[in-house]
């Protein structure tokens, strides 16, 4: 078990240098980055817990893993926002954020109060160890991100592939896959082996698929490309603004012929 959760860490650091590396001089979705970072913390999270011989480091390591459970989803509803074009209000997503700081919260200060876990001790699964909780009513807050931006992202997704045109729709399958293998598999291996975490599996997979579909988005987006391609050659200039016409930036070449711009 050990070994697992040591190939799942260093598979999950593996897709985040990848990210850094391969995209190092282009524009990186910043939601992307925030995941496969997100997933990569969490499994060193879940390696912590494996090897710890205490309760007290368990649940400190525990605190690391949670990293993932509260924020990925709804990171993840950001990103299929961003791919499908699609706007979020700011108070939105700032309910959205709040309420998962708010569980993960709960979860930080366990030692002061028994809103998450009323008890907590530690056990051993063949060489590893495993933290053992029972839950408090705050857990129930957390049932609403596991389950509730699931619907969101796959209602998101569904929609998107039947009325976007303007979207990669393999991109939107693999998404919908990625979402529905996910589901299934946590709660087969949930039925089989309630005590075996598969979410570091999950992640690393779910860090090669994001890895995949950020490299179609980029080849997908025409306007970032030809911005690209402008700054590369140096034969056009151009000049960036956003739909409310603030200014955004320009090029050396258009600097050249109009000079205010540098003001």
């Amino acid at each position: 078990m050990i070994v697992y959760y040591s190939a799942a860490t260093i598979l999950a650091v593996i897709n985040l240098i990848i990210l850094i590396f391969t995209f190092e001089n282009k524009k990186v979705n910043y939601f992307f980055s925030m995941l496969i970072l997100v997933m990569a913390i969490s499994n060193g999270g879940y390696l912590a817990i494996s090897i710890s011989s205490t309760a007290e480091t368990a649940m400190l390591a525990n605190k690391v893993a949670y990293l993932g459970g509260c924020f990925t989803s709804p990171i993840m509803i950001s990103l299929i926002c961003c791919i499908c074009n699609y706007r979020i209000n700011k108070w939105v997503r700032l309910a959205m954020y709040s309420y998962c700081l708010v569980v993960y919260g709960m979860i930080l200060t366990t030692e002061y109060n028994f809103l998450y876990y009323t008890e907590y001790h530690i056990e051993k699964l063949w060489d590893s160890t495993i933290l053992v909780n029972e839950y408090g009513p705050g857990h129930n807050l957390f049932y609403l991100i596991l389950y509730g931006t699931i619907i969101i992202q796959l209602a998101l997704l569904i929609y998107s592939l039947v009325r976007k045109r303007s979207v990669s729709r393999k991109n939107i399958i693999m998404l919908i896959a990625l979402e529905l293998f996910n589901v299934s598999s946590f709660f087969i291996v949930r039925l089989i082996h309630p005590d075996f975490e598969i979410m570091p599996a999950l992640y690393v997979l779910d860090g090669w698929i994001l890895l995949y579909v950020h490299r179609r988005a980029r080849i997908y987006n025409v306007e970032e490309n030809v911005s690209a391609s402008f700054q590369k050659h140096h034969t056009n200039g151009y000049i960036m603004f956003d739909n409310r016409l603030n200014y955004l930036g320009c090029n050396k070449l258009a600097e050249d012929v109009f000079p205010k711009l540098k003001e």
